[in-house]
């Protein structure tokens, strides 16, 4: 299984903590966002990660490099206009086949979270998360797909 991490957005809501770091690099006890995401693929053995990146892409770039010292393989895709997540993950479409996962960079998963999408089969499938103010959560980008593009 491959999986596609969305890390290109800037993150504009969360001004001026995104105005010199990319979202996903934001700190959550004292590590990266992304770095969650990444952890949760490889303790589930999806080490093969195309993650397509954008605003600030150096600082991911150089923070992950090849994504060794994560246990993982990372191919970078840069999207370089940020036109929503449909268009990110279309510039990925050239590093994929088969079935693979997609994540959004920017949400705190876990192994557990990651381990029931991959139980979900080949069927397409979303990780749905309740909120109590649902205006401002992101749903839905957190799906398995199998040959969608």
């Amino acid at each position: 299984m491959k999986a596609v991490i969305l890390a290109a957005g800037e993150g504009m809501r969360l001004r001026p903590l995104t105005a010199s770091e990319p979202k996903v690099m934001i700190p959550v006890a004292n590590r990266p966002i992304l770095e969650y995401v990444v952890d949760a693929l490889v303790k589930n053995d999806v080490r093969e990660i195309v993650m397509v990146v954008g605003y600030r892409k150096e600082r991911i770039m150089s923070h992950f490099e090849d994504g060794k010292k994560f246990g993982a393989r990372i191919d970078y895709v840069v999207q370089e206009k940020q036109l929503g997540n449909g268009h990110a993950l279309l510039s990925a479409k050239d590093r994929l086949s088969g079935e693979f996962m997609v994540l959004s960079g920017d949400n705190i998963v876990d192994r557990r979270a990651v381990g029931d999408l991959l139980r979900a089969g080949s069927c397409p499938s979303a990780l749905v998360v309740e909120s109590e103010n649902p205006s401002n959560a992101i749903a839905g980008m957190e799906a398995t797909w199998r040959e969608v593009l």
